[in-house]
């Protein structure tokens, strides 16, 4: 993590079905449903904590 970002802001929650919408929830702004969305929205689930080298493989993965 880039030594400049404030960690406060670098943890925060989300609902349990894992989307973040607008508009009365017509407009989806963040949809982390599946593990490959959430690594290419470069968020990292806090329940891979403990398997850290699988979750930064998959992370590093994305996109090739």
């Amino acid at each position: 993590m880039d030594p400049g970002t404030d960690l406060e802001e670098a943890i925060f929650s989300i609902k349990e079905d894992k989307k973040i919408t607008e508009n009365i929830g017509r407009d989806i702004v963040l949809d982390l449903t599946t593990e490959e969305n959430e690594f290419k929205n470069l968020m990292y689930p806090v329940s891979m904590i403990d398997d850290y080298s699988t979750g930064e493989k998959d992370l590093t993965n994305i996109g090739t």
